[in-house]
This record gives C-alpha cells, sequence and structure tokens, in this order.
C-alpha cells in the first residue's frame, strides 16, 4: 500500500494494475514537453519524437535526456550522429509533432527545417534548440536511457511550448503565483527544484 495515512482520501483515488498499459495511461497524467530529435546523416534527415525528453538533469556539464524505446528503428541510425539537434515544439506546432511522430509518412516532406555545420537538424518554428552529443546509453527495462550533453542552446523566451497531457496535445495558461505569474522567492526553495524565470539581455 503507498499510502498508510489520511485513509478517507484513498476512496477518491483510482487503483493502477501494473500492466503496462494501465501504466502507460496512468503517467499520462503527467504533462510533458515534445521534443524532436534529429539529425542529417549521408545528406538524409533522420528523427523522431520523444515526450519522455528531460532537463535539468545536469548544469555542469549541461545534460538533458530521454528515452527511446528498444523496438524503435529509429535510434539504431540516429546514434551514430556526431551531434544530434533537439528542437522542443512550440504551441502551435501540433501538425509538425504528429507529421514527425508518424510510422508510415514522410516525417520531413515540406517541414521547415534547418541543418548546423555539425548535422544537427531542427525543426523551425520550434521553442528551443539544443545541439547535442551523445554521452551515455543505460538500458532501463524496455527502453533505453539517452544521456546527452549540450554543446550549443538557443531559446525564444517569447515562445511558448507545446504540452502532451493526457493522449492529447495542451497550451499553457495563465501562471498562477507570483506577479505576472512568476514565483518569487526562490532562493528559498530546496536544492534545485526551482527553475528561475529567464533574464533577458538588458534586464
Amino acid at each position: 500500500m503507498l499510502i498508510t495515512s489520511h485513509t478517507s482520501q484513498l476512496a477518491d483515488l483510482t487503483k493502477v494494475a501494473l500492466d503496462p498499459a494501465s501504466i502507460q495511461k496512468a503517467l499520462g497524467n503527467v504533462p510533458s514537453g515534445v521534443a524532436a530529435v534529429c539529425a542529417e546523416i549521408d545528406g538524409v534527415p533522420i528523427g523522431f519524437v520523444a515526450s519522455s525528453f528531460s532537463v535539468g538533469i545536469s548544469f555542469e556539464p549541461p545534460l538533458v535526456l530521454f528515452s527511446a524505446q528498444n523496438s524503435s528503428t529509429t535510434w539504431p541510425k540516429l546514434r551514430g550522429a556526431k551531434h544530434i539537434g533537439v528542437s522542443i515544439f512550440g504551441r502551435n506546432q501540433e501538425k509538425a509533432c504528429l507529421q514527425l511522430a508518424s510510422r508510415t509518412k514522410d516525417r520531413f516532406l515540406d517541414l521547415d527545417t534547418m541543418v548546423s555545420e555539425n548535422g544537427s537538424l531542427f525543426i523551425g518554428g520550434s521553442a528551443c534548440f539544443l545541439e547535442c552529443t551523445v554521452l551515455t546509453e543505460i538500458p532501463a527495462g524496455d527502453h533505453h536511457i539517452v544521456v546527452l550533453r549540450i554543446r550549443d542552446l538557443a531559446v525564444d523566451l517569447e515562445a511558448e511550448p507545446l504540452i502532451y497531457h493526457r493522449s492529447a496535445f495542451r497550451r499553457l495558461t495563465v501562471p498562477l503565483s507570483g506577479p505576472s505569474g512568476a514565483v518569487s522567492g526562490f532562493s528559498d526553495f530546496a536544492d534545485d527544484w526551482f527553475f528561475p524565470a529567464p533574464v533577458r539581455v538588458g534586464q
């Protein structure tokens, strides 16, 4: 039993079976950003969508990660790239995300793409762009955890990310805390739980 006190609240909870489909559905209640992980290899664009992309793994050195299914046919091709581009989708990029996630369509047909001199491929209009190299891969059940080291980074401070939640795309609404939605007094939070708001040049 996960909860041993406040048992009156248990009646409001839904017990989840520990089979893959049930777990996947339950954890779909946790919102996440959506990232395109891409590179150009021998002149051919290769990439896929990762809803497991996570930031803040480490700031020194700067590390991010995502998980790739062991059954993926794209990651084995992509892992050999010297550099990999990560594009965090913006709030109006649902169609681009669905196209890049397709199993049957040309994932890059008519997409606005940019390729760096290192071969990293980015999706135009995204909220954030990271050029990365693979640091390590860790077997984790039916997935591999892939840790990337950030080599270059650019962000559109005015853009809002696309959110994936309960098998649907969603957008941010008005922030809940602090003046203009910013959480104030972040130095009082423990460890690195909180990301302070970005500061624009000149502020």
